[in-house]
């Protein structure tokens, strides 16, 4: 296959149909991928951080592995990069290794015991058609933090004027609901899952998507789901893809994180102590790799960046409320 974007001794030449670029945060790849509606669902994704060929950065290859699976390799300049490292790292903590086979195989603990990985010196091999689109995300977000030097937070980001509200914590806190809550009363909504910056700092840079919404949010916000747009994120977690989009904008100035921490009958807001900040951080923070003194340093250096709450979620618009006028808090 020819490419745009090659790299070690290859030069770029002009563009194809199999391949598109990405360059987030000074990182670039290039992706070639064979598979046609696979290639545009993530080239979709990625479309505010396109770009034009080159080649600098990594170079990600997808490809036909027969059998209705996938190969999945990377490269630098400096050769091949090991993707095992990726089911090795925190990143990959919900895959797990099924000892029964041939070469390493790993099942992803949100799904099933079923082998859907196989890793193989430098490459993946990835079983399961249905999920390809979401693990090629993954490995281009963890490429992006062990290649590119970037973090990923875990979070939903909404603007107020020129500062950022960055609403974290775990599945089912209520990030999405609160975020479309701000986005309806004009704090523009960003992302409702990634937030990336460069380890040394600089601005804040979400990624867009559609909102997704659990059916419980989506009554609490009046919206009327339609049976078609209905899905299952994993099994048992059914939610309601929108149309409203994240809005493309980065952040040079002032943020504030609030660790949603439960459900309350009215809004309730706290400072976070240092050391609560460090914990709750840490619980949403990839860097791409397995280095804990380096993680840990990481989400120290974000702690002294953000001001940090604690943020009991009463009804979501109220909250929403209590967030807007509370602005840029101190």
């Amino acid at each position: 296959m020819g490419s745009a974007c090659r790299t070690a001794s290859r030069l770029p030449d002009n563009d194809f149909a199999g391949s598109f670029s990405i360059a987030i945060g000074g990182w670039t790849c290039c992706c070639e991928i064979d598979d046609e509606e696979l290639r545009q669902s993530l080239s979709d994704a990625w479309s505010p951080y396109r770009a034009a060929p080159t080649s600098d950065g990594v170079r990600l290859v997808v490809s036909d592995a027969g059998s209705g699976a996938y190969r999945v390799f990377a490269e630098n300049r400096e050769g091949p990069i090991d993707l095992g490292n990726l089911l090795a790292s925190p990143e990959g903590a919900r895959f797990r290794r099924v000892e029964a086979q041939p070469l390493p195989a790993f099942a992803d603990s949100l799904f099933s015991n079923e082998p859907v990985i196989e890793s193989s010196g430098a490459s993946l091999r990835v079983f399961t058609r249905e999920r390809m689109a979401h693990y090629a995300m993954l490995v281009i977000i963890w490429l992006s933090m062990a290649e590119g030097g970037l973090i990923c937070l875990h979070s939903a980001v909404c603007a107020v004027d020129e500062h950022a509200i960055v609403l974290a914590g775990p599945s089912g806190s209520g990030k999405s609901t609160l975020a479309w809550a701000l986005d309806r009363l004009g704090a523009a909504c960003c992302t409702d899952e990634w937030l990336f910056l460069r380890r040394e700092g600089g601005p804040l840079i979400p990624l867009p998507r559609s909102i997704s919404l659990r059916p419980e949010g989506a009554r609490l916000l009046g919206v009327q789901p339609e049976p078609s747009r209905l899905y299952e994120s994993r099994p048992g977690d059914v939610k309601i893809a929108t149309e409203r989009k994240g809005r493309l904008r980065s952040f040079d100035g002032p943020a504030n994180v609030y660790f949603l921490s439960g459900f309350a009958a009215s809004p309730r807001i706290t400072a976070a102590s240092p050391a609560e900040s460090l914990r709750r951080l840490l619980g949403i923070l990839g860097t791409g790799d397995d280095d804990m003194n380096a993680r840990i340093d990481t989400a120290l250096a974000l702690t002294e960046r953000f001001r940090c709450w604690l943020l009991e979620v009463g009804d979501p618009s109220e909250t929403a409320r209590t967030l807007i006028r509370r602005g840029d808090a101190r």
